[in-house]
């Protein structure tokens, strides 16, 4: 899950098929954990995907 959580708040933004594609993660897998981890409070789930809750810093925003 941690490796998940890393790569969703690497790319801000993420479906699940680019999730299970990077970690090569079955997406019955990935599914439950993206639901632990939202109940979490560590991502959120949306439709088809996950993004990051962890607001920018300064600097990474100036960056973008």
């Amino acid at each position: 899950m941690q490796l998940i959580l890393d790569y969703v708040n690497e790319q801000d933004y993420c479906t699940n098929e680019q999730i299970s594609k990077h970690l090569n993660i079955p997406f019955t897998t990935l599914r439950r954990d993206l639901t632990d981890l939202h109940n979490e409070s560590k991502l959120k789930r949306v439709h088809e995907g996950a993004k990051t809750i962890r607001e920018k810093s300064i600097l990474e925003a100036v960056l973008d």
